[in-house]
This record gives structure tokens, sequence and C-alpha cells, in this order.
């Protein structure tokens, strides 16, 4: 066993200048830099518009990915939730909520 924590590297929309590099997300975690993306899906009730596309770049780059949702406060968080999990699924391996 190992003394090292997962490592993960978020790739949200903030971070997208000039598009997502699958590629060399690939080679950081070929490397061992890091062990996975992840990925915001949604700010509220509103899915982000490229979360498709990172989660098809991770697949076709085999990137082991997680995803997270940024609830608003002021909204229903059962609401949210619902809209999250119906975002990625009912079969994901995990759902962050970052508050």
């Amino acid at each position: 066993m190992t003394n090292r924590q997962a490592l993960g590297i978020d790739i949200n929309q903030y971070a997208r200048k000039g598009g997502t590099n699958f590629g060399l997300a690939r080679d950081h975690i070929q490397s061992g830099e890091y062990d996975f993306v992840i990925i915001k899906v949604g700010l509220g009730y509103n899915k982000v518009d490229i979360f498709d596309e990172q989660i098809n770049g991770c697949i076709q780059y085999d990137i082991p990915y997680t995803t997270y949702h940024f609830p608003d406060p002021d909204l229903d968080m059962k609401t949210q939730a619902r809209k999250y999990v119906n975002w990625v699924g009912s079969k994901a391996q995990s759902y962050i909520v970052d508050i």
C-alpha cells in the first residue's frame, strides 16, 4: 500500500482556454502525475455547456474521471441534486457536491 493519495485535476469550463487537451491529460495520468480528471457538471439548475464534450473526450482517450456539481444555495437543493444525477446518470461511481 502506498502513502500517496489519489490526485485529480479539475478541467472545468473556467480552466478551458482553447479547448481541453485530452492527450496531455492522458499523458499526465499515464506518467503517474495525476490519477483522474474531475469535471464540473453544473451550477445550480444549469448544466455546463461543455460537459458532454469533456465526458466524451475522457472516454475517447481512456481517461478516468469523476464529476462534481456546484449548487446555488438560493435554489432548492433536492431539485439541484436530481438534475445532477440525471446529467451524469444513476450509475456514477461518485457524486461530489462543491459547497
